[in-house]
């Protein structure tokens, strides 16, 4: 129990001590602390307006109304205590100095950081779950915080020098540095937490309520624009892994009506966010009463960036592969290590494993295909540094539970022949 306790310590603290280099290192707070500039305003707090300026429906509402509402409750807690004493009630003024804080540094800069660093904590909070629930034994745990950490703040540059300077052994392969050092949003770390939770509900045992998965892909939907797609495409993996023989095509009723009912919970919520979009866009934009300013998408500004993706198809197609390689290679590490330290010993941890395999590698193809969409949608390459985390760090579990388990299978497979051969001697 000792011992229990104090890999449960270490790990919190090793936890905390990535989340605090993730805020300073990729968080918009860690980019003001380096800065000049005299006020904090969170990048939550001016969303509307961010998606009125992208020209489309911007479906990334949840984590802004997260972020509103901590500064909110952080404002009525700052409210208890001493600051702005001049315009306090009763003040009758003293001869000394009051050294208090000015309403504005309080409002404007303490409130909003410590709602900011509030909410990056209560986004990445899935990934400290995450590695309790579907890791065991202290060395896996901690070194699947590290690749996961490593992917928010960035690789070692050795690491990077050698991965391109290997690339470019055979391809003109890009060198994107940009990629390791982009500042996060607040619905990226959004769009980490709900792929995260998406994993730990689906490798849940037992069946699943269709009003769940309606109401949580709507969730997805409403964190980011691709999120409910990914998570349908990870409903109808889990759906069909849960079927005792999924071979012939009745089996796949079940695995179609639950990825049906996501995908229904999704365009739902993208129809009715679309909608407000408008009504909002025409209300607080004096110019987007004009069609062109609120469906930019379909104008030749949009027709040149799909035209620019087409351009640059070969560098993004580098760059996803430079932003899962080491996270790959990290989960596959982890998985050798779990098969040599704890081998699955019966078949309901085997199945377990699997289950999270699969499920993992569902959230995996529903990224990769939204990427691929993205290419009428999204410009890219500039800003893949932060769209590729989620599809980053949810690769690491596939890629350590299909280790895991083909280790399993090389170890089962040689054991059954060597027994093989000795029954024919």
């Amino acid at each position: 129990m000792r011992q229990s306790a104090g890999s449960e310590r270490a790990l919190v603290v090793w936890f905390v001590a990535l989340l605090l280099f993730t805020i300073a290192f990729r968080s918009q707070v860690g980019t003001f602390l380096f800065g000049h500039d005299d006020a904090f305003v969170p990048d939550y707090t001016h969303w509307l307006n961010v998606c009125i300026g992208a020209g489309r429906p911007c479906l990334r509402s949840v984590t802004a109304l997260m972020g509103q509402g901590l500064e909110g409750i952080f404002g009525g807690i700052a409210g208890l205590f001493y600051w702005d004493v001049s315009s306090s009630a009763f003040f009758r003024g003293s001869p000394w100095n009051t050294k208090d804080l000015p309403a504005e540094t309080v409002q404007n800069l303490i409130v909003p950081v410590i709602a900011y660093i509030s909410l990056v904590l209560v986004l990445l909070f899935p990934v400290f779950v995450t590695c309790r629930r579907i890791f065991d034994g202290l060395v896996e745990r901690l070194l699947f915080l590290f690749v996961v950490f490593s992917v928010l703040i960035g690789w070692h540059p050795v690491l990077i020098n050698v991965f391109f300077d290997f690339a470019t052994l055979f391809v003109d392969w890009p060198r994107s540095y940009y990629l390791f050092s982009q500042e996060a949003r607040h619905y990226d770390f959004g769009a980490i937490s709900v792929t995260l939770l998406a994993l730990l509900y689906l490798a849940r045992p037992g069946p699943r309520s269709r009003v769940v998965l309606f109401v949580f892909a709507a969730f997805a939907q409403a964190t980011m624009e691709n999120l409910g797609v990914v998570f349908a495409f990870a409903v109808f993996f889990a759906s069909l892994n849960a079927q005792p023989r999924p071979t012939s095509l009745r089996s796949l009723r079940r695995p179609l009506a639950d990825a049906l009912t996501a995908s229904a919970g999704a365009v739902a919520t993208a129809v009715l966010l679309s909608a407000m979009f408008y009504l909002f866009a025409g209300n607080t934009d004096p110019e987007a009463v004009r069609p062109r300013a609120s469906t930019g998408f379909l104008s030749d500004t949009y027709r040149g960036m799909v035209q620019n993706n087409f351009d640059w198809i070969r560098t993004i197609t580098a760059n996803v592969v430079s932003m899962t390689i080491f996270p790959i290679l990290g989960g596959m590490a982890i998985g050798i290590i779990t098969a040599w330290r704890r081998p699955l010993v019966d078949g309901t941890q085997r199945q377990a494993a699997l289950a999270v395999a699969v499920n993992g590698a569902g959230l995996v193809v529903g990224l990769l295909l939204t990427v691929a969409l993205g290419l009428f949608f999204v410009a890219y390459p500039a800003e893949m540094g932060r769209q590729l985390l989620p599809l980053a760090i949810i690769a690491i579990v596939p890629a350590a539970r299909f280790s895991e388990l083909a280790i399993y299978c090389l170890r089962h497979c040689y054991g059954w022949r060597s027994r093989g051969a000795n029954g024919d001697n």
